[in-house]
Order: structure tokens, then C-alpha cells, then sequence
């Protein structure tokens, strides 16, 4: 809609991001560093990588000693490994492999989700974590 954005916010419950595939390589940063295990990490993720303006996000890796994954932002996709459940559990990439309902892709290779699709309501600002600049005050949804 046209409301103001705020700062701080979430994705809807109904506003998943969509699965695209399954890839390895490719042109995708980690800018946002490593996130939690849990849903709370995934959300994160994906709303820094919208919030960076990147076009799709994804995961990669997820590891069980430190409980957390590789958060991967990028604004092209080659989906070269097909759209099945990109699971590839090898030497340290042994963490779960779902995490509400988001794929969390495998040893060398990244889960894609189109960010488009992933909405925000607003939360309580205390949630610092999730906080993302979108360049403007009242800067509308994109």
C-alpha cells in the first residue's frame, strides 16, 4: 500500500518470500555475515537482504556447532541446480535443513528465494535487530 514505512518491521505471516531453486556459485554476498538457526534468523536475513535492496536472498550451509547458517544476498539468479529441496549434508554443513518452511540449502549450495513476495507488518521497535535504513524517512514498501 501507500502507508509510511517505519524502520523497523516483519514480514506478514502470509508474505513468504518464494522459493526459486537451488544453486550453486554465482554472483551472491554475504553482507549480513551468519544468522541463527531459527526463525527469527531466517526473517532476519531475508528482511536485510530486501532492505539492502537486493532481489533475492537465500541460505547456505546450515552448520549444528554453531547452530546458525550462511545469509546470502544477490540481485541475479542462476537456479543450476534445480528447484528440488537443495539439501546436501556434508562435513560441517550439518545443521537443519528447514527452518519455517524456508529451505536452508547445503554444503556449496545456496537456497534462492525471490524477495519481491516477502511482506512486512510493522513490530515493536525494541527489536533492534531487525532494524533496516531504507535511505528515506517515509520511504514506501518496495
Amino acid at each position: 500500500g501507500g502507508e509510511q514505512l517505519p524502520t523497523t518491521c516483519r514480514k506478514d505471516s502470509d508474505g513468504k518470500a518464494e522459493y526459486v531453486g537451488c544453486k550453486s556459485g554465482g554472483a551472491w554476498l554475504r553482507p549480513y555475515g551468519n544468522v541463527p538457526l531459527d526463525s527469527y534468523g531466517v526473517d532476519t536475513c531475508l528482511l536485510k537482504c530486501k532492505g539492502g535492496g537486493y532481489h533475492y536472498g537465500g541460505f547456505e550451509c546450515p552448520m549444528s556447532s554453531g547452530n546458525d547458517v550462511h545469509c546470502q544476498c544477490a540481485h541475479t539468479a542462476d537456479i543450476n541446480l534445480g528447484t528440488g529441496d537443495c539439501v546436501n549434508e556434508k562435513a560441517h554443513c550439518n545443521g537443519k535443513t528447514e527452518v519455517g518452511g524456508y529451505r536452508m540449502g547445503g554444503n556449496s549450495q545456496g537456497s534462492v528465494y525471490n524477495l519481491q513476495s516477502f511482506k512486512y507488518k510493522i513490530i515493536d521497535v525494541k527489536d533492534a535487530d531487525l532494524e533496516v535504513n531504507y535511505g528515506q524517512k517515509g520511504g514506501k514498501e518496495r
